[in-house]
């Protein structure tokens, strides 16, 4: 008799989310990452997501820095903006600090503690990415946006 597999078409992803409260502006904020954590944040074209109801979109500052001997791609977004509210649940955090790939827990405590000491910066905390409610929207829409870049500048390249 044959056995019988059934194929999971759920891949999980490695997603960590660090929230940052502060009363930074985007760039300042920025700039302390980078100075303290060893980043090379680079402002990229900011996120446009859907806001309360459908029809309605906000723009909210958007920086990126690739680690390719790590396999991690880090991301700072903005949590608020003069639109509105990206993820209405987590209004405590002002920015959010995505990290895709493999980001181990002794890495998110050394930013977390490093966070915390900023200059600026009033809290930084873990984001349990199983309870928000829009999370898997927002995560789509970054990983959208990533693309996005990416193809407008491999079109910039060929020019």
């Amino acid at each position: 008799m044959a056995k019988k597999f059934t194929l999971d078409s759920q891949a999980e992803e490695e997603f960590h989310i660090l929230g940052i409260a502060t009363q930074l502006k985007d760039y300042r904020l920025c700039h302390q990452l980078n100075k303290n954590l060893y980043l090379e944040f680079e402002k990229i074209d900011d996120l446009k997501a859907e806001l309360s109801s459908p029809d309605m979109l906000g723009n909210f500052s958007f920086y990126r820095y690739q680690n390719p001997e790590n396999f991690i791609d880090f991301f700072l977004i903005a949590n608020k903006s003069p639109d509105g509210v990206l993820l209405p649940d987590l209004r405590q955090a002002d920015f959010f600090l995505v990290a895709h790939g493999p980001f181990s827990r002794e890495s998110q405590d050394r930013f977390l503690k490093t966070t915390k000491k900023l200059t600026g910066v009033l809290a930084a905390f873990r984001i349990d990415i199983s309870k928000p409610k829009k999370i898997d929207t927002f995560l789509t829409e970054l990983e959208l946006h990533v693309i996005s870049c990416e193809s407008k500048s491999k079109v910039i390249r060929r020019k």
